[in-house]
């Protein structure tokens, strides 16, 4: 699975929200290594920064 995936699956508010988060990470941390972690996005550079964990 990647991050695309993990984001369709999710349902609505949630699969929203993190798109709005995912793209501003993406947007203002250029050069974050995005992968999956802990079955999660999880952004990183030289050692992880965040992730992104859709709860209900």
């Amino acid at each position: 699975m990647n991050v695309d995936k993990y984001i369709e699956e999710l349902d609505s508010p949630m699969k929203e929200i993190v798109m709005k988060l995912r793209r501003i990470v993406t947007e203002f941390s250029k050069g974050l290594k995005e992968e999956l972690k802990w079955r999660v996005p999880t952004y990183s550079h030289n050692k992880n920064i965040c992730s992104i964990m859709a709860h209900r």
